[in-house]
């Protein structure tokens, strides 16, 4: 039987309606300031598409479905905050970057002679690396999921990984050896910021709109991953090794959110980006009626973070 969840998951439409509704939020949101937004509102539609082709590529869905795309718009209109911050083309970037990288990355998968693959992904890494030095606690967890969700790491692709991961610094490095202020400064401020870490569980600076964002998306985050681990058997192998690592990065990420909160603008956006394709596969393939529930409370509570960013910003 289907219902009104798998019929909004399988239409054509989802995916243009939902994109439509996100950028009329994204210039209501403005209050005039369209110049403010289109980097982000570009960075976000680049997201959306690379989330609907690694969705296409690698078969994550049995049937026709974008709810992966469409969970990554609704869940970004019901986080306006963090997509219109202070610096959003830099706080975004290693959420965009990481989905490039997934995306060059699965190709490897059971093929540890694909150094090249693992070299183009890691370079995006990198890029990330460059924009936020924090990025780099992620650096072990991707190669033990590239072990053992890829089954892609050998000595050949490993070195191919630090390769990448170095390139964008020697590439920009060579570019500001002579620019001011030098080279060797902007690289000690760079280590600076690597090696001083945030004070742990600070959330009395961080605004209640962002803690109530993050709830929700954990909250998102953790119904999906059991659900997807209860009915996963049901996908072929490699979809559940990709789902598995989606679930993987998303907890690595909440536990870093909840440790370092302050951390949140760049560190909801991965958790954001690793969540909707989780979502995306609950909503597409569950037909129950505590699911079509769960979908309305779903579509209520955005819709309610939407209208209250909506109002805080005007």
């Amino acid at each position: 039987m289907k219902r009104f969840q798998n019929r909004v998951a399988e239409s054509h439409y989802s995916l243009p309606c939902m994109a439509v509704v996100t950028m009329a939020v994204c210039v209501s949101a403005s209050a005039g300031r369209l110049t403010a937004v289109v980097v982000p509102v570009a960075m976000l539609a680049m997201a959306t598409a690379l989330t609907a082709v690694i969705s296409n590529r690698f078969s994550l869905m049995r049937i026709f479905s974008r709810m992966a795309s469409v969970s990554l718009l609704a869940l970004s209109c019901c986080a306006l905050p963090v997509l219109f911050q202070d610096n959003a083309p830099i706080r975004l970037l290693p959420a965009l970057l990481l989905l490039c990288c997934y995306r060059v990355l699965f190709d490897g998968y059971q093929n540890p002679a694909t150094a090249a693959t693992s070299f183009t992904a890691y370079v995006f890494l990198g890029i990330a690396v460059m924009a936020e030095p924090y990025v780099l606690v992620f650096l072990p967890v991707m190669w033990s999921l590239q072990q053992t969700k890829l089954m892609a790491l050998n000595i050949h692709t490993f070195v191919a990984s630090l390769l990448g991961l170095a390139f964008p610094f020697w590439t920009v490095g060579l570019l500001l050896f002579y620019a001011s202020p030098p080279l060797w400064t902007r690289l000690t401020l760079w280590f600076h910021h690597l090696t001083t870490f945030p004070e742990p569980f600070g959330y009395g600076s961080v605004p209640a709109e962002w803690l109530a964002t993050g709830i929700w998306i954990l909250l998102l985050f953790f119904i999906s991953s059991i659900h997807f681990l209860i009915a996963g058997r049901r996908e072929n192998v490699k979809t559940r090794l990709l789902y598995q690592l989606f679930i993987s990065m998303g907890l690595f990420t909440a536990i870093l959110l909840i440790l370092w909160p302050q951390q949140a603008s760049w560190l909801l956006p991965i958790l954001t980006v690793n969540t909707a394709f989780l979502v995306g596969h609950l909503i597409t393939f569950t037909s129950t009626r505590v699911s079509n529930i769960f979908f309305v409370v779903y579509l209520a509570v955005v819709s309610a973070f939407t209208t209250f960013h909506l109002w805080t910003s005007l």
